[in-house]
């Protein structure tokens, strides 16, 4: 019984992502194609996404709760590192980050219909396959870095479908960090799976996601024999306030 309300609920919600989905993507595009000041286009377009996902969460009862935002200096420049394990975390983001950031995200989902349309123009793309298209998105980020934006990565690569409470982390994040000699705020988000769960499909239910900002780790001074180090520095800390806070 369960179940089937949580899959009742999976289409009110659905049907409200897709109103919002709808209002926004063409505001967005809009955007796009009026502001040619890139920086000014990208600041535009994440009010949007934020009113986005203000609105579907408001309508389907998913809330947030930010920890620790006094660690961020909004003057600065980032190199976020987040845990995935949801659908929501893509919302969860860009509600919880003050800074102006654009995500590394992988071009498949561009291929989404109408979604897609506005995902290649909030997002730096990479195709984990090809070695090119990982080059230039590592130039990509180092720019929008150079021009004060942050950048948020998932170190995990991708989703995290297991039963561990996180993958192994990927080097990109923290090679960017120490190129640009950024520091990292590890960022991790807790309950969106509860709400919105890979299994069983298609269930969705109203929640509380917690959104915990750590402590800046700084990399100035660092270089690449010191990437592990810092890799598991960040990764130790992200699974202690996991395991600290899980319910």
């Amino acid at each position: 019984m369960r179940l089937f309300f949580q899959r009742l609920y999976f289409i009110y919600g659905l049907l409200i992502f897709i109103v919002c989905m709808v209002t926004f993507t063409s505001l967005i595009l809009l955007t796009v194609s009026l502001v040619r000041n890139e920086k000014l286009a990208g600041r535009i377009c994440y009010f949007f996404l934020r009113c986005w996902g203000y609105g579907f969460s408001t309508f389907s009862l998913i809330f947030y709760r930010f920890h620790g935002l006094e660690n961020i200096d909004r003057s600065k420049s980032y190199v976020f590192t987040s845990n995935h394990s949801s659908f929501l975390d893509g919302i969860a983001i860009c509600l919880a980050i003050p800074n102006d950031f654009r995500p590394l995200g992988k071009v498949e989902l561009t291929k989404v219909p109408i979604f897609g349309w506005m995902y290649r123009h909030v997002v730096i793309l990479v195709d984990r396959n090809s070695n090119e298209s990982r080059q230039k998105s590592m130039l990509d980020m180092k720019r929008h870095m150079e021009d004060g934006i942050s950048v948020l990565i998932f170190p995990e690569g991708t989703m995290n479908k297991t039963k561990e409470l996180l993958q192994s982390f990927k080097n990109g994040a923290f090679t960017l960090a120490i190129e640009t000699q950024k520091p990292i705020i590890p960022m991790v988000m807790l309950n969106a799976r509860n709400c919105f769960p890979r299994e069983p499909k298609f269930a969705l239910q109203p929640g509380i996601i917690d959104i915990h900002f750590l402590p800046a780790i700084e990399t100035l001074g660092s270089t690449r024999s010191d990437l592990e180090n810092i890799k598991n520095d960040v990764f130790n800390k992200m699974i202690e306030t996991i395991k600290t806070n899980s319910k």
